[in-house]
């Protein structure tokens, strides 16, 4: 009798608990962040919630500042979204920022998506960091709008959510491998980071080009961007004479290795892409990333550039001119908030479709293909010297 009462009890306990498990289980899915994210956004009331994310600190303040500066731009003018019967409500972008820094990448990246106001985000990650963001935003219905990532598998599984503002790395090494052609180059060295995917598969790609070429990579070398002095490793280079060096370090990094390189009487021309894109090398180097060649989506500012108002207003605001990624965080906050005017809508999904599908001619230029990647991006070479940027020779 006692054993029949205690089965009914677990019986009875069973019955009780299952519903609440199964509504638990169902508040942690995936499908139930998507969908309270697409019902919040429908509300007539509150704002439009974007994310701001960056966790490379040396470019986080100016990729911040650039989407700052749109934001200014953009809330002037409200968000009147049309109802139902012509009934009208207004909305105003707010930005949140995550920096990961503060938090390693996969926790900045779940605050994200654990904050369900939040309809879209704009990225300064790089590879591996921005591919695992994009997983997680797809399944929780986060618009993603990667401006610094170039590996190719962003976007070639055609993610509803997911897209990206710049060319894959392989269209960058074919750049710079028609450069090198054009230049005469003959022996490369490389060197590259062993820290992340990014850089080893950029030289991947460049060497692959190189088949049934004159040109020959006389010696590849990875290092440790945390390491201060890298003299060793550059006496290694000087035993493997190039003409070029191929070199895909950023910021900090970058300069000291220049700095080195050229205080050891290695002069030869430095190629690189976007994280050389960055005049701060130049100072930070001690003047000494002369001869240093970008591959680059964005041309070298001339005086006409200088005059523009978003060039001169961000001059004002901050004291210096917008590097990369200034100009990339205020575009791709524009670029969302033109899909959100284009679409009537903060939704994400609407939000996303009207990126991929209906947005040629909503701002510049710009405009996706099916699988979210950016089209109609030239990439040209420009020289840094002197402080500045120049447009180089190149062919066409």
């Amino acid at each position: 009798m006692k054993n029949r009462h205690i089965l009914l009890l677990l019986i009875i306990g069973i019955a009780i608990t299952s519903p609440v498990r199964l509504l638990l289980g169902h508040f942690s899915t995936y499908e139930y962040s998507l969908n309270k994210r697409q019902e919040l956004a429908k509300n007539e009331t509150g704002d439009i919630d974007i994310a701001v994310m960056w966790n490379n600190a040396h470019f986080g303040d100016s990729f911040e500042r650039g989407a700052n500066l749109a934001l200014e731009e953009e809330n002037k003018r409200p968000f009147t979204f049309t109802k139902d019967k012509g009934r009208q409500i207004q909305k105003k972008i707010v930005l949140h920022y995550f920096n990961a820094e503060k938090a390693d990448n996969k926790q900045m990246s779940e605050g994200i998506a654990y904050d369900r106001k939040i309809v879209a985000a704009i990225s300064a990650q790089e590879s591996g960091e921005a591919l695992d963001t994009s997983v997680l935003f797809e399944q929780h219905g986060i618009v993603f709008i990667s401006t610094f990532a170039t590996d190719q598998h962003l976007t070639n599984h055609g993610f509803n959510y997911t897209f990206s503002t710049i060319p894959v790395a392989v269209e960058y090494a074919k750049a710079l491998v028609d450069f090198t052609e054009f230049k005469g180059y003959k022996k490369i060295a490389y060197l590259y980071p062993r820290e992340g995917l990014g850089a080893l598969n950029f030289t991947i790609s460049y060497s692959t080009m190189l088949f049934n070429k004159d040109i020959h990579v006389v010696t590849s070398n990875s290092f440790d961007s945390r390491q201060e002095d890298y003299r060793q490793l550059i006496y290694k280079l000087l035993e493997h004479p190039a003409d070029a060096i191929l070199f895909l370090a950023k910021g900090k990094v970058a300069a000291r290795m220049i700095n080195q390189l050229r205080s050891m009487g290695i002069d030869k021309p430095v190629m690189g892409y976007i994280g050389l894109d960055d005049l701060d090398i130049w100072e930070a180097s001690e003047g000494k990333s002369y001869n240093t060649f970008v591959a680059s989506t964005f041309e070298a500012m001339t005086e006409e550039d200088k005059a523009l108002e978003f060039y001169s207003k961000f001059y004002a605001k901050y004291g210096y001119y917008p590097n990369y990624l200034a100009i990339q965080g205020y575009n791709a906050l524009k670029m969302v908030a033109a899909a959100i005017r284009k679409g009537n809508s903060s939704i994400p999904i609407n939000i996303a479709g009207t990126l991929k599908y209906h947005f040629k001619g909503e701002y510049k230029d710009y405009y996706f293909n099916s699988l979210g990647r950016i089209e109609n991006e030239k990439i040209i070479i420009k020289e840094m010297k002197n402080g500045e940027f120049y447009n180089t020779l190149r062919p066409e």
